[in-house]
C-alpha cells in the first residue's frame, strides 16, 4: 500500500493571502502531482491547538507532513501556483 503524504495548508479564513492560497490549492487539487498528497486546509481559528503544536505562527503556511504529523518539507517561496507546483516537483523526485 502506498502511503500518501499530507500537504497541509495552515490558514485563517479572514486573511486575504490565505483566501488566495485556498484558491491555489483548489487548482492544485486537479494536478497530477497532487495524487501523491492528501490536501488538508486547516483553519487555525477552529484548530488552534494543532496549529500551536505544529508551531504555525505565520499565515498561510504550507508543509508536507507524514501520517504522524512530522514535518518533512516547509514551503518558503512565492505564493503562486507555478512556484508551488515547481516546489512539489522538486521534492517529489
Amino acid at each position: 500500500t502506498i502511503v500518501k503524504l499530507n500537504l497541509n495548508v495552515y490558514l485563517l479564513y479572514w486573511c486575504g493571502h490565505c483566501q488566495q492560497m485556498v484558491s491555489i490549492t483548489d487548482e492544485l487539487d486537479n494536478n497530477y502531482l497532487i495524487s501523491q498528497y492528501n490536501i488538508n486546509k486547516i483553519n487555525c481559528l477552529t484548530s488552534g491547538f494543532l496549529c500551536y503544536k505544529q508551531r504555525i505562527f505565520e499565515f498561510p503556511t504550507i508543509q508536507i507532513e507524514n501520517e504522524e504529523g512530522v514535518v518533512l518539507y516547509k514551503y518558503f517561496g512565492p505564493r503562486n501556483k507555478q512556484q508551488i507546483q515547481k516546489w512539489l516537483q522538486t521534492i517529489s523526485k
